[in-house]
């Protein structure tokens, strides 16, 4: 017991250093955690793995854990629910970053509860110390770049390690890292100051996981891009796509699929094409039904 609550431990970790940089990777370790603890302590408590020579199903494993009154209904609620996104992983659909930090709160929570089914609550490893994640901070290129230029240490110490939009700039390159598969996008901005009238540039690079590449090179030069990432060196690294933006409302982070959100509000794009076709050919049918009589 103890090799395996080490095991599932060691899991989540990993999956925490996955959030931000590959959602794939952070998926498969909560999975790999969810399926350490329900095993381990379904043989802790003689529930057999294995019936009629082949492996049981999780789900069945969670519902035994449910019958036997071992596991309450918040937690069969919650081993359900990273059942569920388990499976979604391993079909190769996509888990957002706001999924995932939801995830990972869960999965430390069933966690705490295997410490304590296993009589192991003193040995739980204790969390690591993060970043808030509600300090997510959205700010133009320019003005962050000013508050490095007024006081770097104070600029640092106030977005270093933080999730953050860049706002307010424009692609000017799109590049291979030559250190890693990463795919870096330099946003420019310009602006000319209101004292002196000099026009001033600023630039920042933004990595992206390989597996975006065939979206960031589709990028044009001058096009207006915003880009969301952690912020570090004063570079965002481990960015998520725009399919990922983040905006936080009571202090919660949560992501908005832009295409999804923009077909809600009005307009005939909304509309399928189909239908769009069938609406016009009636109308002229009665266009000219008018006209006969």
């Amino acid at each position: 017991m103890d090799e395996n609550f080490a095991a599932v431990s060691a899991d989540i970790e990993k999956a925490e250093g996955y959030l931000y940089t590959d959602s794939a990777a952070c998926m498969t370790y909560i999975s790999r955690a969810l399926e350490g603890t329900v095993k381990a302590v379904c043989e802790a408590r003689n529930i057999p793995l294995r019936s009629d020579g082949q492996d049981r199903k999780l789900v069945e494993l969670i519902d035994e854990l449910g019958r036997r009154k071992i596991a309450g209904r918040k937690i069969l609620h919650l081993l359900h629910n990273l059942r569920m996104h388990r499976n979604r992983n391993a079909h190769n659909e996509s888990v957002s970053l706001a999924d995932n930090m939801k995830l990972i709160e869960e999965a430390r929570e069933v966690h705490e509860w295997f410490a304590n089914v296993s009589g192991q609550k003193k040995q739980a490893a204790p969390q690591k110390e993060r970043h808030d994640d509600s300090s997510y901070v959205k700010i133009s290129l320019n003005a962050i770049m000013n508050e490095y230029a007024r006081n770097p240490a104070a600029a640092s110490r106030k977005y270093e390690g933080k999730l953050i939009t860049i706002t307010g700039a424009t692609v000017q390159a799109v590049r291979r890292s030559g250190q890693s598969d990463e795919i870096i996008v330099t946003l420019l901005s310009k602006y000319e100051t209101v004292q002196s009238g000099a026009s001033i540039a600023y630039n920042a690079d933004c990595f992206y996981p390989a597996r975006h590449e065939a979206r960031v090179r589709n990028l044009k030069e001058g096009e207006k891009f915003a880009a969301t990432g952690i912020w570090k060196g004063r570079k965002l690294t481990g960015c998520v796509w725009s399919s990922d933006k983040v905006s936080v409302h009571s202090g919660n982070m949560k992501t908005q699929v832009s295409r999804h959100e923009s077909r809600k509000h009005g307009g005939c794009d909304e509309i399928p094409l189909a239908l769009r076709v069938i609406i016009a050919a009636a109308a002229v049918i009665i266009v000219i039904l008018l006209g006969r009589s």
